[in-house]
């Protein structure tokens, strides 16, 4: 890994008269029962759904919705949200139907309107239960700012995090307002201090070595797909080319390296040997980069561990809209795909463009992406997903009119489910 440069930023630009209000220690908590566990599908979770839904500010404007949603347990009551583009403005939560909030009005000035990421910040009460998650973003001269900045030409969309020793690590894309989707380099952030509010972060930056552009030569290659600690190593997914002919790959850091104060640790990657086939880390080389079995490549997930199933992950294929789990006893595979666990509700499967030319149709409205697990939401003998809905197509102005028209788009929908066994495993 090459070092870039060092940020050491230390983000004091938060509205002072707002600090106060910035507590997760004593946000609010749920009032009504705690989420029942589905018997055999996964369903809706208000109790959950209340954690990430917008909340009006009590000063500046207030968080109105983002995608990403990746939580990362920062300690025994503490857990960080990453957010990735972040629309900012006004919203209501004494609506006169009983909903959690009504009324979202984006910010009319479009460099008010959207932030390229934020971050969020959950503690859990006394009896265990998980209060309102608290939103954070800078400000600079009165106006928003990125919680994760970028000074050369470049935007951050932070996907991915975890915990090693004292610090916490986020993976993130570099993208332009040019590049569009397609990111133009990855960077791995380092908080020195995650125990600190986010006002108070120090973040420092390194660029992730043998990332491969979109409009470079084939493949493409990204690593910024999942962070995922695991006994001696911290391991990273990458996606080996894109869409639905896309793959997942590994690296891997040593534990002791990541948690070591100086920098930068030297990654292995996942190959296969050329005279054996074995799968085995060794120097990074492109052609015989180990394709993980069973796991389709994408751009951001989660991976997790449960003793009694093994590895787990959920997945919307592209241009899809049922979550599929796959599992695998083997980090590096093979996994395999467990079949869907839940589909989308209308309108988001269901509701079509209505400029779609005959030749091209069915055209969705919608796309589903960034299903991610958050395990500490979950009651025993259940799972917790998120997934994000955006516009298929179409410009800012039509993603701002979705957002006012429809309740849950681009808010992190939260469902709960049945942690059932693999079919492998079943009798």
């Amino acid at each position: 890994m090459r070092a870039s440069r060092t940020l050491g930023l230390v983000l004091l630009l938060f509205v002072a008269a707002c600090a106060p209000l910035r507590r997760p220690e004593s946000a609010p908590l749920w009032a009504g029962p705690p989420p029942a566990v589905p018997s055999a599908q996964f369903t809706p979770a208000p109790p959950l759904q209340f954690l990430v839904d917008p909340y009006p500010e009590e000063c500046g404007p207030s968080w109105l919705g983002a995608d990403v949603a990746s939580s990362i347990r920062l300690g025994q009551d503490r857990y960080a949200w990453l957010f990735g583009d972040t629309l900012l403005g006004s919203v209501r939560d004494d609506c006169p139907g009983g909903e959690e909030y009504c009324d979202r009005r984006v910010e009319p000035e479009p460099e008010r309107a959207m932030i390229r990421n934020s971050v969020g910040i959950s503690a859990r009460a006394s009896d265990g239960a998980f209060r309102r998650v608290v939103k954070y973003w800078p400000t600079s001269g009165g106006e928003p700012r990125d919680m994760f900045p970028s000074d050369d030409g470049t935007f951050l969309w932070p996907l991915a995090g975890a915990r090693v020793g004292p610090y916490l690590y986020v993976t993130a894309n570099r993208n332009t307002p040019e590049s569009g989707l397609a990111p133009v380099g990855n960077v791995l952030l380092r908080i020195d201090n995650p125990d600190d509010s986010p006002e108070e972060w120090s973040i420092r930056r390194w660029d992730l070595p043998h990332f491969r552009a979109y409009d470079g030569p084939l493949p493409n290659l990204v690593w910024t797909t999942a962070i995922v600690p695991a006994g001696k190593y911290v391991y990273l997914l990458g996606q080996l080319g894109e869409a639905t002919g896309s793959s997942t790959v590994l690296a891997r850091f040593p534990v002791t390296e990541m948690a070591a104060a100086t920098w930068p640790p030297k990654a292995d990657y996942l190959l296969t040997d050329e005279r054996t086939g074995r799968r085995r880390f060794g120097a990074f080389d492109l052609e015989r980069l180990h394709r993980v079995g069973g796991l389709p490549g994408t751009s951001e997930a989660t991976v997790d561990w449960d003793p009694d199933v093994g590895w787990y992950s959920y997945r919307i294929p592209p241009l899809e809209f049922d979550v599929r789990l796959y599992t695998a006893g083997d980090l590096r595979g093979p996994w395999r795909d467990e079949g869907a666990v839940y589909r989308l509700p209308a309108p988001w499967s269901t509701a079509q463009r209505s400029d779609c030319p005959p030749e091209q149709a069915p055209c969705p409205r919608y796309i589903a992406y960034a299903v991610k697990a958050h395990p500490e939401l979950a009651p025993k003998g259940a799972r917790v997903l998120s997934y994000n809905v955006n516009i298929a197509s179409g410009s800012f102005a039509e993603a701002e009119a979705a957002a006012e028209e429809s309740p849950g788009f681009y808010v992190p929908q939260l469902l709960i489910g049945p942690a059932k066994k693999p079919l492998s495993q079943r009798p």
